[in-house]
């Protein structure tokens, strides 16, 4: 049975409370990563190699981004149904829950990969992390000066809605880290 937690009982300047989620014990399918068109990941941000990118577009044969993608809807309906929080709407009024603008990816991030901490940029409203393998670091979340971690084990992960409150860093990796991500655009 899929277990969800909201994060942090941590409330903004606003009053609300942070919309970070962690959830583990998902059933998913094997994946044979070989068979993915990998890129490198280069931006501003990660000026390495050692982030790779599988978009969904790319992959579309491969079957694997519609399971998983039908696996992360699931969970975002268990969040809004069964975890909502105060004041989400008001943080996101528009199409809070809509999914109509995602970008489907899954990255496989290599030795010694790093991300500082940073907060999203403005055109993010939503980010879903799950872990496709059992990795050795996850997602370091600080709110307001705490370090939350996010669970690493195949099947866990984190969702948030993009807020000021929410810095985060990846790494450094020790080893090949997988997971599938989806970021939900302002539409």
């Amino acid at each position: 049975m899929i277990e969800i937690n909201h994060a942090t009982d941590y409330t903004t300047r606003d009053g609300f409370e942070v919309p970070l989620w962690f959830f583990e014990n998902v059933d998913l399918p094997e994946i044979d990563f070989s068979i993915l068109n990998w890129n490198d990941l280069k931006t501003t941000l990660l000026q390495s190699n050692q982030r790779k990118i599988a978009n969904h577009s790319e992959n579309t044969d491969a079957g694997i981004f519609e399971k998983l993608y039908t696996i992360r809807n699931a969970i975002m309906e268990q969040i809004k149904t069964n975890h909502p929080i105060h004041g989400l709407v008001n943080m996101w009024p528009s199409n809070t829950w809509e999914t109509d603008n995602p970008l489907i990816t899954i990255y496989k991030d290599s030795n010694n990969f790093y991300m500082h901490p940073h907060l999203d940029n403005r055109n993010i409203k939503s980010v879903f992390i799950m872990n496709l393998v059992d990795n050795p670091v996850s997602t370091e979340f600080d709110i307001a000066g705490k370090i939350i971690k996010a669970p690493t084990k195949k099947g866990s992960g984190s969702f948030y809605f993009n807020h000021s409150e929410i810095w985060h860093s990846i790494g450094p990796v020790s080893s090949d880290r997988y997971i599938f991500f989806v970021e939900e655009l302002v539409s």
